[in-house]
């Protein structure tokens, strides 16, 4: 009898709470919240005191600077742009733009300028590219993304700047099929 190979699972990422709260602001219809939330996107992560009674309580078991910020700068970008998926990364996202406009070359800079961001600019890199999905209606994969900011700064195996740039260089499906 012969077996069919199964194909590897994917890793898929726990889902976050912290996550999961964000969304149900917007199915709640939390106006004052997610606009307290985007006053964010004015001041470097964790510096809009308007935002604090909103993360603070999440905060409780965070360690680490640079996570706490991470907090910060997801909660404005999501309440900026709101639209969310379970699939993807920034590099996939990115790429749909791309394609969308005719192989930009603006929104490659744009993304060779975010994998190259450090820490403390990080947050002005990805609102630009945020602003960018916005205004295609592409949504975020914000489980995704959080769980690759967090780990931005430090030493990997598979940084989320690689992840993200294979995604969006990879070999269009069309090129794998004439191979």
């Amino acid at each position: 009898m012969i077996k069919k190979k199964e194909k590897k699972k994917k890793f898929e990422l726990p889902r976050s709470a912290f996550i999961e709260h964000l969304e149900n602001l917007e199915l709640r219809d939390a106006r004052g919240e997610l606009a307290a939330l985007r006053r964010g996107l004015q001041f470097p992560p964790g510096t809009c005191v308007e935002m604090y009674p909103y993360i603070i309580p999440w905060l409780g078991n965070v360690k680490g600077k640079w996570e706490k910020k991470i907090y910060y700068l997801i909660a404005a970008l999501y309440a900026y742009h709101p639209r969310s998926t379970s699939v993807g990364n920034i590099g996939e996202s990115l790429r749909i733009v791309y394609y969308n406009r005719g192989e930009s070359n603006s929104v490659e800079q744009r993304f060779v300028a975010l994998l190259r961001s450090n820490p403390n600019d990080l947050h002005l890199h990805l609102r630009q590219v945020i602003s960018l999905l916005k205004s295609e209606s592409i949504p975020i994969n914000w489980h995704e993304l959080f769980y690759d900011l967090k780990r931005w700064p430090y030493e990997s195996n598979y940084p989320p700047q690689e992840k993200w740039a294979n995604s969006f260089w990879k070999a269009s499906q069309k090129n794998d099929d004439e191979n």
